[in-house]
């Protein structure tokens, strides 16, 4: 089952813009889950997913004739002559890749959405060679109020602009955020002697 992040919205706003869409943030925030959603919610089968983890993946890329990369990605049938959606997983593992990205973005019909663990690498290396041809969206770790949401705990609270969660009322969020924060985080100073521990989750 996929849980939409709060940015989710946002990356499908950005889905039919000519730009390229890049996702960055720390490992396991889940950015890859995020790049084949969005291409579930293209609905177009002229798509591919390309993780650069795999080192056969990486050669591609690394192809200094950029004509030989549209071949090899015809093999793996994408049609040039319209538009196509192609993911680039972990684009901070192949150097220079935004040389090809340029080329190919500027040549052909392709909708890139791309991602990176890298925060700082990717913005020094887009804010140059991509200027103006991507938008870059940060994904952060999972909040306190989207692990609500995905547990179908809407009430009790209120979200004010700029403030974190305020709760309105003495709801099991507050116990919940207590246990959290002090009992779980520092067991060997708030946890009373012989008592059982309990989990929350």
């Amino acid at each position: 089952m996929f849980y939409p992040r709060k940015i989710f919205s946002e990356l499908t706003d950005h889905l039919d813009k000519r730009q390229i869409t890049v996702i960055t943030g720390m490992r396991r925030t889940g950015k890859t889950t995020l790049a084949i959603e969005l291409l579930r919610q293209a609905k177009d089968t002229n798509q591919i997913f390309i993780d650069l983890e795999r080192f056969d993946n990486r050669e591609l890329f690394t192809d200094p004739n950029y004509d030989n990369i549209i071949r090899q990605l015809t093999g793996r049938g994408l049609d040039f002559t319209r538009k196509a959606w192609i993911v680039l997983d972990e684009i901070q593992l192949v150097p220079h890749i935004t040389s090809v990205l340029k080329y190919l973005y500027d040549h052909y019909p392709i909708k890139f959405i791309v991602t990176g663990s890298s925060s700082f690498y990717l913005k020094n290396l887009f804010s140059e060679s991509l200027a103006g041809r991507k938008i870059l969206f940060e994904l952060y770790p999972l909040s306190f109020g989207e692990f609500l949401n995905f547990r179908g705990e809407h009430s009790g609270f209120s979200i004010f602009p700029g403030l974190p969660l305020i709760f309105t009322s003495i709801t099991p969020f507050r116990h919940c955020t207590m246990n959290l924060l002090i009992l779980e985080d520092s067991p060997k100073l708030y946890w009373p002697p012989g008592m059982k521990r309990k989990w929350i989750f």
